[in-house]
């Protein structure tokens, strides 16, 4: 009978045993899912600096009603989430223009389109540089050809960006 007991407790102290090495392994692994994908940027520091931007959006194919609309010294704001975006500095209307192909032929022919006009607005704002990232602007990152949709006081629209640099 004291034989079973002793094997009872050095069975129990096994199993402890075992059972603290799975533990160990268990937050190991977690620690190091954590550290790999690392979703709070606790273990890397990111490295981002205020900036001043300039970027300008062009508004493509805007009806002659509406072409008018966007005025320099408005705010422009983000049209999701009406955070802003930065301040109209320069409006620039040219008609609006598309390729189309010339009767039986493969020749394309650049033809103005009626009352269409392409609106150009050239916007700055201080926002982040994130490294690795690029420039954001109210958590909205912007980019050379990102979509951006924008609202103003007389005007909603998507666009695209063409062209962005670092004011002076």
């Amino acid at each position: 009978m004291e034989n079973n007991i002793r094997n009872t407790e050095q069975n129990k102290s096994r199993f402890n045993m075992i059972d603290g090495f799975v533990i160990i392994l268990i937050i190991a692994v977690m620690f190091a899912a954590f550290y790999i994908l690392d979703p709070f940027n606790v273990f890397v520091k990111v490295d981002e600096k205020d900036v001043k931007l300039t970027y300008v959006i062009k508004f493509e194919g805007v009806d002659g009603d509406f072409k008018d609309n966007i005025l320099v010294g408005e705010i422009a704001r983000s049209a999701n989430t009406d955070y802003n975006m930065g301040k109209v500095v320069d409006v620039k209307v040219q008609n609006s223009t598309k390729w189309v192909q010339k009767d039986d032929s493969v020749t394309m022919v650049k033809v103005t389109l009626q009352d269409k006009y392409d609106v150009f607005v050239t916007i700055t704002v201080d926002c982040l540089d994130v490294a690795g990232v690029g420039y954001m602007i109210n958590g909205k990152q912007i980019a050379y050809g990102s979509a951006v949709e924008l609202r103003f006081s007389e005007f909603i629209g998507s666009g695209h960006c063409v062209e962005f640099k670092l004011a002076e």
